[in-house]
């Protein structure tokens, strides 16, 4: 017996089943999408999680005036301090 036709064989099987499992996903998808709730109805806040604000670079910032911070670890050294730390200075 030829390997080519078993092969051929193998080829055209996994080609229809990975077509199918495809199809089958996506129509899991489409039902699971149609299921959930929109967002910011009846869902809570997340609690363990904070929203990462970064720190404004040299093009958001515009040019340094005299009080200003010249070097940017100062800047982050800065913004992450405590409040307390901040107002003391």
């Amino acid at each position: 017996m030829d390997i080519v036709p078993i092969l051929a064989t193998v080829i055209l099987i996994s080609t229809i089943v990975t077509i199918m499992l495809g199809l089958g996903s996506y129509f899991a998808f489409r039902l699971r999408d149609r299921r959930r709730p929109l967002r910011g109805e009846g869902l809570p806040k997340p609690q363990f999680f904070r929203q990462f604000v970064p720190v404004p670079g040299p093009a958001e910032r515009g040019p340094l005036g005299p009080g200003d911070l010249a070097h940017p670890a100062e800047a982050v050294r800065e913004a992450r301090a405590p409040r307390a730390d901040r107002e003391r200075a």
